[in-house]
Formats: C-alpha cells, sequence, structure tokens
C-alpha cells in the first residue's frame, strides 16, 4: 500500500489523540516496515537543524556565546518541529499549516539572533 501524506490547513479537533501513545498503533500495524523509517526520518527533521546550527556555528563564527548557544538550541528545535510536523503527515497526524510555517519562521528567526549574538 502506498503511504501519502495527509496535509490539512489547520489544526484538527482531535490534535490531542496525536500525542497518546497508541495514537500510532494503526499505523505501525498496516506498516510495519515503514513506521520505524519515518520515526527515524521525524528525528532527524526534529534534530538535524539544531545540530547543523551548531557545526554552522563552531566554523563560521568560531565562538558561541552561551546566548548565541541557547538561542541557536532553541531555534533549532522550533525548524526541527515544523520539519517533524511534515514527516508526521505520512502517520495522519499534521498539525495544520500554521504549526509548520510558525515552526520553521520563529526557529530560523532565532537562529539568526543567534548568529548576531555570537
Amino acid at each position: 500500500m502506498i503511504i501519502k501524506p495527509k496535509f490539512n490547513s489547520s489544526c484538527p479537533d482531535n490534535w490531542q489523540d496525536f500525542f497518546r501513545k497508541e495514537s500510532d498503533d494503526a499505523f505501525k500495524k498496516e506498516h510495519p516496515i515503514a513506521y520505524p523509517i519515518l520515526v527515524l526520518l521525524g528525528l532527524a527533521a526534529l534534530l538535524v537543524p539544531t545540530g547543523l546550527y551548531f557545526v554552522y556555528a563552531e566554523a563560521v563564527l568560531g565562538n558561541l556565546t552561551i546566548w548565541s548557544a541557547l538561542f541557536g538550541l532553541l531555534g533549532g528545535f522550533f525548524v526541527g518541529v515544523g520539519l517533524f510536523n511534515i514527516v508526521a503527515a505520512f502517520l495522519g497526524q499534521y498539525l495544520g499549516h500554521k504549526v509548520t510555517l510558525n515552526g520553521i519562521f520563529w526557529g530560523v528567526a532565532l537562529m539568526i539572533v543567534a548568529v548576531y549574538l555570537s
């Protein structure tokens, strides 16, 4: 069976259900191979932006201050939440365009502030 993402423009009414332990059970049962791949992809989407910020900050900027590190960490996490939300669409758990766009926008904004603070 082909896995297609389900994008909706606004947050669904049952968004709280997405955070329950059993929320993925039906998808896991239907796609036992694709599920762990999507979980790994989601974790990468969540964590890689922060890692890339720190690699960039150390390689290009050279000296991280505590504030640039904190703002960069928070910004990378926000970007990661936005990207994770896109991966979640393949699980049928997309939280809407606002969550994705706000996460990416505010995350990038925080990382830009972090670069100026270093």
